[in-house]
């Protein structure tokens, strides 16, 4: 059961929520969330997720 829900479409929401909140210090769009979540659900690695966010623009800018 802990599996499944560890394997669920809205506990990959929750990692993408998180990690837009730690990285980039705000709330995912909900394009964003809809597209991440997907990408996490389909096998896309976590560690992804957050490399590109870690590479982006907006976080650059951020920790100027």
């Amino acid at each position: 059961m802990a599996t499944d829900l560890l394997a669920s479409l809205d506990a990959k929401k929750i990692i993408v929520d998180d990690s837009f909140r730690l990285i980039l210090g705000r709330s995912v769009d909900p394009s964003g969330r809809t597209y991440w979540a997907g990408k996490l659900q389909s096998g896309t690695p976590t560690q992804t997720l957050l490399a590109q966010l870690l590479a982006s623009n907006e976080f650059a800018n951020r920790a100027i």
